[in-house]
């Protein structure tokens, strides 16, 4: 009679473990034992602790043993293994046909000790850093090898003709190197169905014709006018190619025709080169998965074939130009879960059954121009995550259905023809964080009831009405950014907008807000962006909101705001003030009475400052009434005697000035200027101080002012100049010198260029390139209609992170900048970024020197270190 089975399993363990040999003396009998111990004394730690003697060496991590305890298999990966060579007594192990090292530091030129392992069908190299060229005698490899994993590491040069020659190989992953040279030509691996040479600085023509015929000369000229090369047709008679990954290679020209007919590709990642040309209509791709043909120049239409693709998950083709209706059929896709086509020139309304059949995820179709409604079924498979449609011509309502998506995080329509009511249920979507539907004909009120997880809420030039609910404060409290700009909202402001203590910008300016602005603003200590302009607001102004530590732009115009202006005011560091068009009094706090705020206070009758501005003057103090009234005789004469003391003492002053001031002139007949140069120059000292004059001023900082200066002889061409305080205190110095220090001697696209320091007795100026665009923090806090955009945002930070970078790790001494913020992050005419404003950096010490960061205040006012602020949402979820 049959055993039960589970006593049939329990013999068949038992016979397992006893068929173990337990012993050390058997052990020692297994020669793969002593080549393992080789092995470990060779590398060392951690090797040392996982393979503890004691137990059976198949049992050890990482081995893999058949069942004659012969060892075929080793996974040593992420160890931590420190080494320049690869032992020998590796390939003493006769059966050993997997070797993965991968995730390791090992370096040193391609172990060529691995040529005797002549039975590895698989080798991973790869996460390493190991460097120089690859093998011409790769070949010599095991003729077993089908998979070749050598991704992640410092190899140079080209992939040698011997690669070519392993035709036995199933995959080859040569991406993300330093490989600059030549691809041989792979026509003959016939066997590949994985093939990855993404990321990697391929020079001019990675592909030689490998036809085999003789170039003529007009393919030599135009091989030679091309950046780089293109893909070549002879890859498409790879008819077994599953994965086919020449991404981020700058490869030029058209996909060639063999390769639209690669009839086994699954995965097809093209995306970041400069390919150009339209999709093929007779594409035949049946099996393709996913496909990523992003960041290209392909154009024309996308094919109807797409939507016979039944086993597409992924579709990836933004930042092309690309044109004509998205194909219906796509949107009959069931496993569709995410499409990517934004920034494109893509039109007509979109798939009618978008959603409908799949579980969809995640779109993607912003910077288009769409038209007609959102399809009504796009989180039918309750799976939908985001929906980014921005910058279209979409129209008709929002649909009911989006109610029900309990999955949505992010709903980013914004700048379309979206109409109606938000459905109601929307407002309560557990997951939504993000909201912005700006631009559109949105109406109605908002419910008492907010998203709890909302943390971007962008409503602004919409047709909203009625009272600012007190709930978008109790149910938010993550809420960072709220813009609900040019409504008809009214009311008051409502004072659980307090409670918001991780907003950082907040519009509500262009509604009919009436009431007080609330005093407990001033609460909001990450607030760096107030605008409450055009409205019915009345009272004064809070005293709290001077208060505020990292405020940057205040505009309060067009009120009925009244009474005088706060000097709190005063203490913050604006970039941008506008008060005017109120009915403020008295006089202007004196640290404002410059020329840079001369708009910010226009139609307050009641204002009066100095003679900076274009105000009336404040007589007496009071800035009203005849400040002679009251003054007796005696006391006329007595000031009468004094100014003509006065007088004869300045006409003293006059002579000795005027004999310093030819003590001081120059050969040239002008003051005397020194010039420090840190680049070629063809301007001097003197004619850039001629520069310095109000119609030149563009900005005015705590360290001085920064005028806009065109040369003389190339009036087309313009630099900037930092004309820094006259004082010559302590740390006025030190700061004057850190940023020649630094900016002197640093080179690096992301950091703006110091090009000179001027100075003369009495006047220090460092000139800089001039960056077209200014400031950063200017357009992230602009008005919606001149924000960046997000692609363009995540291009400067990218920039920024660069300059950083280099300011940390490769400039030696490295340097700690101690102010980084928007403003102080510049943009060029085209939006690179440039880091800037050097007077409060510090070098690190180098070793045996003391240090030199001190350990006081470092940053402007306000300045917060980084960690010191809660987690924002950079980007919208998804976008790239």
């Amino acid at each position: 009679m049959a055993a039960p089975n589970g006593v049939t399993t329990f013999i068949s363990v038992l016979l397992l473990f006893t068929s173990l040999p337990t012993h050390s003396s058997s052990q020692q009998q297994q020669p793969d034992h002593h080549t393992l111990l080789d092995i470990r004394d060779f590398w060392g730690a951690p090797l040392s602790t996982l393979w503890n003697s004691s137990l059976h060496y198949c049992s050890w991590s990482g081995i893999q043993c058949n069942p004659s305890f012969s060892v075929i298999g080793l996974s040593l990966s992420n160890l931590s293994i420190t080494s320049h060579s690869v032992p020998d007594s590796l390939c003493r192990l006769p059966l050993l046909s997997s070797l993965n090292l991968s995730w390791n530091y090992l370096g040193g030129p391609f172990p060529t000790t691995l040529y005797n392992c002549t039975n590895l069908e698989t080798l991973n190299l790869s996460q390493n850093l190991f460097v120089g060229p690859l093998p011409i005698d790769a070949d010599r490899l095991s003729p077993n090898l089908t998979h070749l994993d050598l991704s992640s590491n410092n190899f140079s040069g080209g992939v040698p003709a011997s690669l070519a020659r392993m035709t036995s190989l199933v995959s080859l992953t040569l991406n993300y190197n330093l490989l600059d040279g030549a691809v041989a030509d792979l026509r003959n691996l016939t066997n590949l169905e994985t093939l990855s040479l993404a990321n990697n600085p391929f020079p001019p023509h990675p592909f030689p014709d490998w036809t085999g015929r003789l170039l003529s000369l007009k393919d030599l000229w135009l091989q030679s006018t091309n950046l780089l090369g293109p893909i070549p047709a002879s890859l498409g008679g790879l008819s077994r190619l599953e994965v086919f990954d020449v991404s981020s290679n700058g490869l030029t020209g058209p996909i060639p025709s063999p390769v639209w007919r690669m009839g086994s590709l699954k995965y097809l990642y093209l995306f970041k080169n400069r390919l150009s040309g339209v999709i093929d209509g007779s594409i035949q791709w049946p099996n393709l998965t996913k496909i990523d043909l992003s960041r290209n120049d392909f154009s024309g239409p996308i094919p109807p074939a797409f939507g016979g693709f039944r086993k597409l998950e992924l579709i990836f083709m933004h930042n092309n130009r690309l044109s004509g209706r998205i194909p219906d059929g796509i949107g009959r896709l069931s496993l569709l879960r995410d499409i990517r086509l934004f920034n494109n020139n893509l039109s007509g309304p979109l798939p009618p059954d978008l959603g409908r059949y799949s579980k969809l995820q995640n779109i993607e179709l912003n910077n288009n121009r769409l038209s007609g409604e959102i399809p009504k079924n796009l989180c039918f498979g309750r799976k939908l995550g985001a929906i980014v449609l921005f910058n279209n011509r979409m129209s008709g309502p929002l649909p009911e259905s989006l109610a029900a998506c309990e999955t949505l995080t992010a709903i980013m329509i914004y700048n379309n023809g979206i109409s109606g009511p938000v459905p109601r249920g929307i407002w309560s979507l557990p997951a939504l964080d993000t909201v912005m539907i700006s631009r559109n004909s949105f109406s109605g009120a908002l419910p008492d009831a907010m998203p709890a997880a909302l943390t971007r809420f962008e409503i602004d030039n919409n047709d909203f009405s009625g009272p600012l609910p007190s709930s978008l404060a109790s149910a938010s409290r993550g809420l960072h950014v709220l813009i609900a700009s040019h409504n008809r909202f009214s009311g008051v402001i409502p004072l659980g907008l307090v409670s918001l203590a991780h907003l950082g910008k907040l519009a509500l300016d262009g509604n009919l807000l009436s009431g007080t602005i609330p005093d407990q603003l001033g609460g909001l200590t990450l607030l760096t962006f107030l605008n409450l302009s055009d409205n019915r607001l009345s009272g004064q102004i809070p005293a709290s909101i001077g208060s505020l530590p990292v405020l940057t732009d205040l505009d309060l115009s067009k009120n009925e705001l009244f009474g005088e202006i706060p000097p709190q005011i005063a203490n913050l560091k604006l970039t941008f003030l506008n008060l005017s068009s109120n009915s403020l009094s008295g006089s202007v706090p004196v640290t404002l009475q410059n020329s840079a705020c001369e708009r910010s206070f226009l139609s307050n009758p009641g204002l009066c400052c100095g003679p900076i501005i274009s105000l009336p003057s404040c007589r007496g103090g009071s800035g009203s009434g005849d400040s002679s009234k009251g003054f007796s005789s005696p006391l006329i004469i007595t000031l009468l005697a004094l100014a003509g003391a006065v007088g004869a003492g300045a006409s003293v002053f006059v002579v000795f000035a005027l004999r310093e001031f030819h003590r001081r002139r120059g050969s040239g007949g002008s003051i005397s200027w020194k010039l420090t140069s840190f680049y070629s120059l063809d301007f001097t000292g003197a004619s850039i101080a001629s520069g310095l004059t109000e119609e030149n001023l563009v900005a005015c900082g705590g360290a001085g002012k920064v005028y806009r200066v065109p040369l003389l002889n190339r009036p087309d061409q313009v630099v900037a100049v930092k004309k820094l305080c006259s004082n010559r205190d302590a740390d006025a110095e030190k700061e004057f010198q850190s940023e020649i220090d630094v900016l002197g001697r640093i080179r690096h696209m992301n950091i703006v260029k110091l090009l000179c320091c001027i100075s003369s007795d009495d006047v220090r100026l460092l000139v800089y390139e001039y960056m077209e665009n200014g400031g950063l923090d200017r357009w992230i806090h602009s008005s919606a209609d001149n924000q960046l955009d997000w692609p363009t945002r995540f291009r400067v930070a990218v920039d920024a992170a660069q300059g950083l970078s280099y300011m940390h790790h490769d400039y030696v001494p490295p340097v700690v900048h101690r102010d980084f913020k928007s403003s102080n992050v510049l943009l060029d005419e085209d939006f690179m970024a440039r880091i800037a404003d050097f007077g409060l950096a510090r070098m690190l010490a180098r070793p045996g020197e003391p240090g030199t960061v001190t350990a006081g205040f470092a940053g402007s006012f306000g300045y917060m270190a980084p960690g010191g602020y809660p987690k924002l949402h950079l980007f919208p979820p998804d976008l790239f």
